[in-house]
């Protein structure tokens, strides 16, 4: 058998059989600015599933993993399928006594087929935060970035609070700060920080396809044509 040369590949066969069991299958989520970041938001009504996508079982790994399961009403592990042994099943029975559920991914066969194991199922958290993870998920990270790239490629929230601006400044030529504000759903932890932080990124040009006026005690904000057709 083939060996998996990269987690994007594997999380790639998962992320596909989560969508076939009628999941919503999100990539690469960081929770808050500089919070942690999940390889798969899986979401299904209600119900939240974080998975961690590694090439080997580790303790690394199961440690991530625990880091969630405040967060998830399930939280597993994808690894690809190896040969057991007693470090391994050591591992597994830490799994279990945490509640964390164990997918196992064979590599790709004579056939190419792929074969997909759930060999610990995880346990339900009845009290899990899950809405903590929900506010911070957008359709953008759906396709925006693969889940396990090893360039640290996200959709993140300021990515997520920028896009709202740029399209609320657009639809509303010479819109104030405060008015922006109340259309979008920014990541900052106050209105106050929102406004002066936002302000900062357009006047540096970190946000550059918005420019601003000064409208006598007003800013007044405008789409600039040029850098947002760029």
């Amino acid at each position: 058998m083939k060996k998996f040369k990269s987690e994007t590949k594997l999380a790639e066969v998962i992320i596909q059989y989560l969508k076939e069991m009628g999941w919503e299958v999100y990539q690469e989520v960081q929770i808050s600015s500089y919070g942690k970041i999940a390889d798969i938001v899986a979401r299904q009504g209600n119900l939240i599933w974080i998975l961690e996508c590694k090439l080997s079982l580790s303790l690394t790994l199961i440690g991530q993993a625990k880091n969630w399961l405040r967060y998830g009403h399930y939280v597993s592990i994808v690894t690809p399928t190896k040969r057991s042994s007693t470090s391994y099943y050591i591992a597994e029975d830490i799994l279990e006594h945490y509640g964390i559920g164990h997918f196992q991914v064979s590599n790709y066969g004579y056939n190419e087929e792929l074969s997909i194991s759930q060999r610990i199922s995880p346990k339900l958290n009845r009290k899990a935060m899950a809405n903590y993870i929900v506010r911070y998920l957008t359709d953008k990270q759906k396709s925006w970035a693969k889940a396990g790239n090893s360039y640290g490629l996200r959709y993140t929230p300021f990515q997520d609070t920028k896009d709202q601006l740029i399209r609320v400044v657009k639809d509303n030529p010479g819109i104030t700060m405060k008015e922006i504000i109340k259309d979008i759903n920014h990541h900052y932890s106050s209105d106050a920080s929102a406004k002066g932080s936002l302000l900062q990124w357009i006047n540096k040009g970190v946000i550059k396809e918005v420019r601003v006026k000064r409208d006598g005690k007003k800013y007044r904000f405008y789409l600039d044509e040029e850098k947002y057709n760029a």
